[in-house]
């Protein structure tokens, strides 16, 4: 049964060989005003059947014309059809009811929502325990300050709370991305690992301890470069063994899922999808930015969140922004402050936090 509202369109439909009668019949039939409804759901099922159809023969079409990378085209079928599957499921809304219910668990403890932290004691705090699902949470700084080490500090910290990281590396191969996280894991200096000049006890340190931390629960991609592949691999980790963070660095590195006009509306598109990848996923997704080099105009101040390079859009999309500001200048023993700011907070307030950065270890550790 399809539960219609019978007119001459639905019965030649479902009894396509008696046109005759069916006629007859529709003089009965209700009238076209308690019909709109129901023409308007054919009309809007036929032209997203037509959509799917024109996706199917737009993929078949290059993939049989070799022009592009097989995996380009899934990627970009994949995303067209999440677009349109947006449009026509019914599940992307709930009721009143059900969004109190779950509000409800929440207050209650009961729901199952365990945050991330990144192993900044008052940073954690100041986000409930750490990061919560469905946030995007941006991290910006001008180059040379530390956004990176920063990041991979925070992937390190939420692999040591067992949770399971997804890392999207633009600008360093995995072994560089490893080196670091094993320097910030065991104390051993990045400068020992990369010119290989470590001690028994250094290796040993590394095999004992790394491992354990890293292994299965870290996945790390250098060549997913759009957000739909990122949304690829995320997906098989989610399904394969659960997920709980996703880090990227760095979102300007990114292309978008379609052609744009602009670099400006290209970043855009970059950062909405980020931000609908969190949404989708339940777990936070944590980027890092670039600032204008030029933006403090020689003046020794934090950047501004209207500095984020190449679009307004990021700090729309971000539920979260973090900047870093540095006068670059090491102290002897190799670290150097670090303010970090939160400049942006959708549920809660903006702060400031004075760090030690260690170069050498790419640590990153309160002043108290």
């Amino acid at each position: 049964m399809r539960s219609e509202i019978v007119d001459l369109v639905t019965a030649c439909d479902a009894l396509p060989d008696d046109t005759e009668a069916l006629i007859e019949l529709s003089a009965e039939a209700a009238g076209s005003g308690a019909l709109a409804a129901q023409y308007g759901a054919h009309i809007r099922d036929a032209a997203q059947r037509r959509q799917v159809e024109a996706v199917f023969l737009h993929a078949a079409q290059a993939a049989k014309a070799r022009d592009a990378p097989l995996e380009e085209i899934i990627s970009q079928a994949r995303t067209q059809l999440d677009q349109i599957s947006r449009r026509t499921a019914s599940s992307d809304s709930i009721s009143g009811t059900d969004a109190m219910v779950e509000l409800l668990l929440h207050l209650d403890g009961e729901a199952q929502e365990t945050p991330v932290p990144l192993g900044l004691p008052k940073l954690d705090e100041q986000f409930g325990g750490g990061l919560r699902g469905g946030k995007l949470v941006v991290i910006g700084a001008r180059p040379a300050v530390g956004k990176s080490a920063l990041l991979s500090f925070c992937a390190v910290n939420a692999l040591k709370a067992g949770r399971r990281v997804l890392y999207i590396s633009l600008e360093m191969s995995e072994r560089e991305v490893i080196g670091r996280m094993t320097a910030q894991i065991t104390g051993v200096s990045t400068g020992k690992i990369e010119h290989r000049t470590l001690s028994d006890g250094d290796y040993l340190c590394i095999t004992e301890r790394v491992p354990a931390i890293l292994g299965e629960n870290l996945r790390i991609s250098t060549v997913a470069r759009t957000p739909a592949a990122i949304r690829r691999l995320a997906l098989q980790m989610k399904a394969a063994g659960g997920l709980d963070l996703v880090c990227v660095d760095y979102l300007q590195l990114l292309y978008p899922d379609q052609k744009t006009s602009g670099r400006v509306e290209a970043v855009g598109e970059i950062s909405r999808a980020l931000k609908l990848l969190a949404l989708e996923l339940g777990c936070p997704v944590i980027a890092a930015a670039q600032v204008n080099r030029a933006s403090a105009q020689g003046e020794d101040r934090p950047p501004h969140l209207s500095e984020l390079r190449e679009s307004g859009s990021i700090e729309q999309d971000a539920d979260v922004v973090l900047m870093l500001h540095s006068p670059l200048k090491e102290n002897p023993n190799g670290e150097r402050f670090v303010s970090l700011y939160v400049a942006k907070h959708r549920q809660g307030r903006m702060c400031r936090l004075d760090l030690r950065f260690d170069g050498a270890l790419m640590r990153y550790r309160q002043v108290s």
